[in-house]
């Protein structure tokens, strides 16, 4: 279901040239590929840029942070960073990815990273109905939010319901499942913003569901009447981005360069390699100069 566009035999200038025709290839496909094409980490933000995009910040991913963690799996067949949509806990989420691969010693087939466009997906569950939800990156967080998980239940349905002694009861017996309906305040400040489930596309204005399976980070606003929607989307969802006639996957060569629509592409990448072995140069855009 997910394809990504391969681009063979262009050039730096190629694009520089003709920005709107990589525009529309990329507003139609999500993802465009091209081998080898040795860009420098300068003409990596002006690629971004040429297609019309503002440029946030570039630095580089080894995906040390990861391979840190206790007991993590560092294996070619192995998932390495999960499935994810980037930066869902940011008030403005990258739009656009230019992943220009600096360094690639490692094994070809190592280090793959995989694909699934959400929009497709949205479509392919006909998902019709958009929930809120609040995407908690650290455990503190998340401890912090199950403290206050009461408070804020009651609060809300006092606030929506007539009837809020019988709901609250529910609430408090677990069978709503919890999530703020108001942004959390760290002590630093830090408000992750409330998302929709499924959001129309910043430029082409089609729905993408921008949810992720995710019981640990993704807080669901507590509506009673959504809860056995939100669980079938949850096996639904699981069983899809399982499922590989749904993923794309981009075997990496020193050189390679992807751009890649985030609003749409969750996307994964497998193990088998150190830090030093496979560093990204990557240019993250955060909104559309023009459409």
């Amino acid at each position: 279901m997910t394809q990504g566009m391969v681009v063979a035999d262009c050039s730096f200038d190629d694009i520089l040239d003709d920005p709107g025709y990589f525009k529309e290839l990329l507003y139609e496909s999500k993802l465009l590929c091209f081998p080898e094409l040795n860009l420098s980490r300068e003409q990596n933000k002006q690629v971004c840029a040429a297609l019309g995009y503002v440029f946030d910040r570039q630095g580089d991913e080894t995906h040390a942070r990861t391979m840190d963690r206790k007991d993590w799996p560092n294996t070619s067949n192995k998932v390495l960073v999960q499935w994810h949509l980037e930066n869902l806990d940011h008030e403005q989420p990258p739009l656009l990815a230019g992943w220009n691969m600096e360094t690639f010693t490692c094994p070809k087939g190592h280090g793959r990273t995989g694909f699934i466009d959400m929009a497709k997906m949205c479509k392919k569950l006909k998902v019709d109905r958009s929930f809120e939800y609040v995407f908690i990156r650290s455990a503190t967080e998340a401890e912090q939010l199950d403290e206050d998980e009461i408070k804020v239940l009651r609060e809300f349905y006092i606030n929506n319901t007539e009837n809020t002694e019988s709901i609250f009861t529910i609430a408090t017996e677990g069978i709503v499942e919890y999530a703020p309906p108001q942004r959390y305040d760290s002590d630093t400040g830090y408000s992750p913003p409330i998302m929709d489930s499924v959001s129309p596309h910043p430029i082409t204005g089609e729905p993408v569901l921008r949810y992720m399976v995710d019981s640990f980070h993704v807080k669901w606003l507590p509506v009673p009447d959504m809860m056995t929607e939100k669980q079938l989307l949850d096996e639904k969802l699981s069983e899809a981005i399982a499922d590989f006639d749904n993923q794309f996957w981009w075997d990496w060569t020193v050189g390679d360069y992807l751009l890649v629509d985030l609003f749409c592409m969750q996307h994964s990448v497998l193990g088998g390699f150190t830090p030093e072995q496979r560093v990204l140069d990557v240019v993250f855009s955060t909104e559309a100069v023009s459409p």
